[in-house]
Parts: C-alpha cells; sequence; structure tokens
C-alpha cells in the first residue's frame, strides 16, 4: 500500500510539472509576442514622427525641396550625418540605424531608409506633389539584402498661392 501511495505522489507530481512547463511556455510566447509589438509601435511611431516633421517643412517652404534641405543641413548638420539630397534636387534620402540614428554605415544590420521624393507640379490639378516612403532594410551577416519592407508611405499634396483678382481701372 505504501508503494502505491508514492507512485501516486510521482504521477501526480509529473502531472503538475508538465502543467507548470506547458503555462510558462505559453507565458514565455505572450512575452515574445509583446516584444515584437512593442518593437513594431516604436518603428511606426518613428516614422510618423518623421513624416509628420518633413511634411510641415516641406509646405512651410512652399514645395522647395532645396529649402528643406538647407533647413535640414541646419539643424543636423548635413551629408555626413546620413541624409543626402539627390543630384538633381528632387529627393532627399535619409539613412538611420536600428537605433534611429543617423547612419552611413552600411554594415548595420538594419537600416531605415527615407525617400522624400518631389513629384512637381501638375498644371491640370493645380497642386504640387510630392511623397514620403519609409523602407526598412534588412541586410544578411555578409552585408548582403536579404529583404526589405515598406513601413509607411505618406502622399503629400501643396496647393501653391496664385495670384488672381479683377483688374481695377
Amino acid at each position: 500500500m505504501k508503494a502505491s501511495r508514492s507512485s501516486l505522489f510521482l504521477i501526480e507530481l509529473t502531472i503538475s510539472i508538465l502543467f507548470f512547463a506547458l503555462a510558462s511556455a505559453a507565458c514565455i510566447q505572450l512575452f515574445v509576442k509583446a516584444h515584437l509589438l512593442d518593437q513594431n509601435t516604436q518603428e511606426l511611431n518613428q516614422t510618423v514622427i518623421w513624416s509628420q516633421n518633413l511634411a510641415e517643412l516641406w509646405n512651410a517652404s512652399d514645395a522647395d525641396m532645396l529649402s528643406v534641405y538647407n533647413c535640414l543641413c541646419e539643424q543636423y548638420g548635413g551629408q555626413q550625418n546620413g541624409f543626402y539630397m539627390t543630384n538633381d534636387c528632387d529627393a532627399i534620402l535619409f539613412y538611420f540605424d536600428e537605433n534611429w540614428e543617423f547612419s552611413d554605415n552600411v554594415s548595420t544590420r538594419i537600416i531605415y531608409h527615407i525617400d522624400f521624393t518631389d513629384n512637381g507640379y501638375n498644371a491640370e490639378t493645380g497642386l504640387h506633389t510630392a511623397e514620403i516612403t519609409f523602407i526598412q532594410n534588412i541586410f544578411d551577416r555578409n552585408g548582403n539584402l536579404s529583404h526589405y519592407e515598406t513601413l509607411y508611405t505618406l502622399p503629400l499634396q501643396y496647393h501653391p498661392a496664385t495670384r488672381g483678382g479683377y483688374a481695377h481701372e
């Protein structure tokens, strides 16, 4: 009778250990999902903040990309800090590392890339348009681009002020 009690105790102990192991595995999965959700939220917050700031600069400069670039250079210090203007002055490219610091270093595993493109003035609609696109580039251990993902896109429209009215004689 004593042997059956001890075997019953061992079975109960085994079942309770199995139950706690399953519960801890579920908790670990929840913590991992929460961490990934937090990381995605931080990425989205950064992209929205940068997009809003760039859109406001673009609107305040009357849709002039060169003025936006000059203002950014005054604030952050120019090309050595991870943002560049293309030769035809129709786009500004930004590069950030995984900590959202400006980056020129391609050796980082994750690079956030902002493509701020001026699409020009459309005489038919009377609007000047641009687009801000955030792209996440993920590199493998050899420094090759393994994949990229578009995180956020913000289309912009600017209605330039026109002079007009009635001629007074």
